[in-house]
Formats: structure tokens, sequence, C-alpha cells
């Protein structure tokens, strides 16, 4: 679509050659021409553009004004745009271009990945909108259901290794039958025998020979004696 302003621009341009600019004869006519051409489309228009290059050819302006909006006149449907909602002019486009996108994206030093740059731009038009509190349970719920996707096919393909891992090995077939139960036998009684075995609990002293004995701090011999009463008194 071509901004109407803008192609407005170009038949006010050809106008403005022939009667001059800001006349009288050029403000009625410019007015007549973008009133067919939003309510009537291009096919009116551009054949009057048309007589008017060929009766001056003198102006080359024409020619090239001319040339510019019979390439574009798919894009000058008017009619139909607005039959079908579309704003015909591209302000509201270019301001929330500006106040959306650029303040969001163009910030000192960003860098952005070609594929964060739609949901990011997803999430900036649902808080520009006023609409955050309506979308973001929308939007978590498809997150999870993202995650849940990733995680169940990540599971599917180590299956699918495994299994194509073992379809490689022989493996040799065990039998997963059952055991029979074994009968358990009751406790053997304590016999004379085995009593005496049994470690006694009372501690036992070392004998006269241990070395434990010949420790010269623990033998009496090695005691330290009273000494002697002096007999010259």
């Amino acid at each position: 679509m071509l901004d109407f302003p803008h192609a407005g621009g170009y038949v006010g341009k050809m106008g403005n050659a022939v009667w001059g600019e800001g006349t009288t004869e050029s403000k009625e006519w410019l007015k007549e021409q973008l009133s067919q051409l939003k309510h009537e489309g291009p096919g009116e228009v551009l054949p009057k553009l048309r007589r008017l290059m060929e009766d001056h050819p003198e102006i080359p302006d024409l020619v090239d004004c001319l040339a510019y909006l019979e390439k574009r006149e798919a894009h000058m449907q008017y009619p139909a745009y607005q039959e079908q909602g579309f704003p015909i002019g591209s302000g509201s486009v270019e301001s929330g271009n500006k106040l959306v996108v650029e303040a969001r994206l163009k910030g000192a030093g960003m860098h952005w990945a070609r594929e964060h740059v739609n949901p990011m731009l997803g999430l900036r038009n649902a808080a520009c909108s006023d609409r955050w509190d309506e979308a973001w349970p929308q939007i978590s719920s498809y997150c999870h259901q993202q995650v849940r996707q990733r995680r169940q096919i990540r599971q599917a393909q180590h299956l699918a290794a495994v299994r194509a891992l073992l379809s490689d090995i022989d493996i040799p077939v065990v039998n997963t039958a059952p055991r029979p139960p074994v009968a358990e036998s009751p406790p053997k009684p304590i016999t004379a025998c085995a009593a005496s075995t049994v470690v006694p609990t009372k501690p036992r002293r070392p004998s006269a020979d241990h070395p434990w004995r010949e420790y010269p701090a623990c033998t009496p011999r090695h005691r330290p004696q009273p000494h002697a009463p002096d007999v010259r008194k």
C-alpha cells in the first residue's frame, strides 16, 4: 500500500508545476483529484494526469511524477483498503514503529539476535496496549507447552538411540522365572562345647612376665626409695 499523503504529494507537485504553487487553480484541482483518488481509486485519476502531461510536454517534472504513480497503481486501491478496515495513511504505523519498536530495540549498545526480535516485540506490544494482564497468562502457558514438547522430543530421541544401541549388541537370554523359596532352618541350640568357647567378659590382668611389668616406672624395684637416716647424728 502506498501512503495516501505520499501519493497526494506527487499529484500536488504536478498541479503546482502547471498552475503555480499556492494558486487557487492548483488548490481546487488538487482537492478534486485527491477526493476522486480516495473514494474511486486511481482508475480515473491516472488518465487525467496523463492528459495533463501531454498538454504540457515542456515541463519535465510531470513525466517523473506520472511515471512514479503509474508504477504503483496496484498499491493505490484506497477504496478497497478502506472497506477492509485498513488505514490508508502510514502515520499510525510510523508512530507505532517509533514508540514501540525503536524505543525498545534501538537503545545504546543493544544487539539483538534475529530470532529474539519478534518475541520481544510481542511483549512490548502487550505492555504498550495495556493488555499485559490478559496476554501474560497465554504467553506463560505457551512457553510451558513449548518446554514440555522439547522435553518429550529429547526423551524420544534418547530412547531411540538406546534401542538402536541395544539392537547391535547380542545379549544372552536370562531366565527371569522366580526362584523357589528356601526354607529357613531353625537356630541351633548352644552346646557345652560351644559355650566353652565364649570369651569371658571379665577383664584379664597381664601375666608376671608381661613386658608391661618390666617398664621402669611400673616395677617395684625401680621405684624411688626414701632417703636413709643420717647415722652421724
